[in-house]
């Protein structure tokens, strides 16, 4: 089952009995007690079920129930500063993190999504793939269907289509469909087709090339990227 096998990755990870992670660990641990209904958010989870666990040294999100003055208090020692995310950038334990309230989730605050509990975050990532959280203290992982399907198939799909930085969003598809090996589903890849910018390396004008070709031959099925190695693919949920 993916929940159970990437929440077994990240928490072989977290308990380390490296001194790198026991300090992870602590810093973990400390948010958990000061910031009750804390969560890892997203990328971390991301990478884990993609078992890429070796390869992960990206920052670390968390969200929490707590508001932005809390978490400012909670943090403080660490000197944070202000993030894109209207949260806190810090760094602990030699690990940057990026922590934000519940409250001011993008998605939230622009009424896409109503935001009245954690579970609500599943719906607010554009990509399926970043739609989970693993509880801080109980270590429980919730997660979308569209992630477990993420997961098993290395897809890249669409989520939440609303975004504030569209271009953005398909330079960091792009990025991630070469580095990790992952398909584009359907919806992505008419949304990268309508949403491209100029690209910034031979490598992506490539890509964005074959997408466009793709889409026009068949806009029903995902894109691999060759010489990206082909995935068994299944419909993908909207």
């Amino acid at each position: 089952m993916i929940s159970a096998r990437t929440r077994a990755a990240v928490c072989a990870y977290i308990d380390h009995a490296s001194a790198e992670r026991v300090a992870l660990r602590c810093t973990l641990d400390q948010l958990a007690e000061a910031l009750p209904g804390t969560a890892v958010f997203g990328g971390m989870l991301r990478e884990f079920g993609w078992g890429e666990a070796r390869r992960f040294s990206s920052d670390i999100d968390l969200v929490t129930r707590s508001t932005r003055a809390e978490i400012h208090s909670a943090i403080r020692r660490h000197e944070p500063v202000l993030n894109k995310f209207g949260g806190y950038r810090f760094v602990a334990a030699r690990r940057s993190f990026d922590i934000w309230s519940l409250e001011d989730t993008w998605a939230f605050r622009e009424g896409l999504v109503p935001g009245r509990s954690m579970s609500d975050l599943l719906c607010t990532t554009f990509f399926h793939a970043d739609a989970a959280y693993l509880d801080l203290k109980t270590r429980r992982l919730q997660h979308s269907p569209g992630f477990a399907l993420s997961m098993v198939q290395r897809t890249l799909e669409i989520n939440l289509a609303h975004n504030p930085a569209p271009h953005r969003m398909v330079a960091r598809a792009i990025r991630m469909a070469i580095d990790k090996q992952a398909a584009i589903g359907p919806a992505l890849a008419v949304y990268m087709v309508d949403h491209a910018c100029a690209a910034a390396t031979n490598l992506e004008r490539s890509f964005l090339a074959a997408l466009r070709e793709h889409v026009e031959r068949d806009v029903g099925t995902a894109f691999s990227f060759q010489p990206q190695r082909d995935v068994p693919l299944m419909p993908y949920p909207h």
